[in-house]
């Protein structure tokens, strides 16, 4: 795996030697866990082997109050900025809570340990230099309440991989700030347990799944896929919570898939996964609102059929942009959510479809077949 912290790029080849990530970890002290420091990103290791979710958590916290010092200060300075208004902090915050219950008590175990060992307490205050509790439920759940995209991914597999080896790769294009604070709390987190151990890409102190992988060797990275219906929180839950359950019960990408559309699974808001195992790679089209024919919550593989307008002629790979493709999907190449335009007196801009465009141009060119470099660049 290669992860570059510069242009938040994360690319997996999916072959036995995955398995390394998780033999080459370093043996852990009495503390279950491990923070280190390689420079453009932190490596963390959860060992939850043998230690309950609360005292994981707490290990956890004691650790990015020694290893990350600056953790506090960069994560409230980024929640100021960007929602520093009155206003937009405490509907965020509100967001967090409604959605919050939902969450598996495990991982709520994992960050109450965190919180525990944080300065802010129950005390809310955006600028204050401290994390509280709700602030850092809402680093946790910020894809789910907040729109941080936009979002790429491809997948090549087959004859369309150089070595016939399942190759993903995914831009994670979230803003990190005007001082670049999420850039500086970047890590590949390990959390070992009894069953599928998961690496998770993202940052100190984040327990979900935004992208990663299990050592089953399924690959998944979120988009998000806007349809402008109404939002709500109330009842909702995390899909980058249940994305690592998935992946910590799961051994190809068809039961990822099977558990993240399960009815009782309903979320805030429509999104993406791609997916990716040894074999092939597909996009999970997670969608529940929003006009269409036949919406639906379904995988697209490479030779699926398309919404009028939509073409994939690239065999043996997938790509994914923030739309649905699928036929009958709500068709949300022009992103109703798009306030760069909005302010700009656009209501409607079609973002997506020159992105779809450069992907499939990109795989044309780069012949029969593509290598790790090639799907990197």
């Amino acid at each position: 795996m290669q992860f570059v912290s510069a242009s938040n790029c994360c690319l997996v080849k999916l072959t036995t030697a995955i398995a390394a990530v998780f033999l080459c970890l370093p043996a852990l002290a009495s503390e279950p866990v491990q923070i280190f420091d390689r420079g453009a990103y932190f490596s963390v290791v959860l060992d939850g082997t043998e230690t309950c979710p609360r005292l994981v958590g707490e290990s956890y916290g004691r650790a990015i109050r020694e290893k990350v010092p600056q953790f506090e200060k960069l994560w409230d300075s980024y929640v100021s900025e960007y929602g520093g208004n009155f206003i937009v902090y405490h509907l965020a915050l509100r967001r967090v809570r409604q959605m919050r219950k939902q969450i598996q008590p495990r991982y709520r175990a994992e960050i109450d340990g965190i919180a525990s060992q944080l300065s802010g307490g129950r005390k809310n205050k955006a600028g204050d230099g401290k994390v509280s509790r709700d602030e850092l439920y809402l680093l946790n759940l910020i894809g789910d309440v907040s729109r941080m995209n936009q979002c790429c991914a491809v997948s090549v597999f087959g004859e369309k991989s150089q070595d016939g080896q399942t190759i993903c790769g995914r831009n994670l294009d979230w803003p990190d700030g005007r001082g670049h604070q999420l850039a500086q709390l970047q890590a590949v987190i390990t959390c070992k347990n009894n069953e599928n151990s998961v690496v998770s890409i993202a940052c100190i102190g984040f327990q979900g799944v935004a992208t990663g992988f299990n050592n089953s060797g399924v690959f998944a990275g979120v988009l998000d896929s806007g349809t402008g219906t109404k939002y709500t929180a109330r009842k909702r839950r995390s899909y980058m919570f249940d994305l690592r359950d998935a992946l910590e019960h799961s051994n190809c990408l068809e039961a990822v898939a099977s558990k993240m559309t399960e009815p009782k699974r309903k979320y805030a808001f429509n999104h993406l996964i791609m997916l990716a195992d040894r074999q092939h790679g597909a996009v999970l089209e997670n969608n529940f609102s929003g006009k269409g024919d036949q919406v639906r919550r379904c995988l697209r593989h490479s030779d699926s059929l398309l919404n009028p307008g939509i073409t994939w002629d690239e065999k043996d790979a997938v790509g994914a942009v923030n739309c649905f493709a699928l036929k009958g999907n709500c068709d949300n190449h022009i992103h109703p959510l798009d306030w760069s335009a909005v302010k700009k007196g656009a209501l409607n801009r079609d973002i997506n479809s020159p992105r779809w465009q450069s992907l499939k141009s990109q795989l044309s060119k780069s012949g029969n077949s593509v290598s790790t470099d090639g799907v990197k660049s």
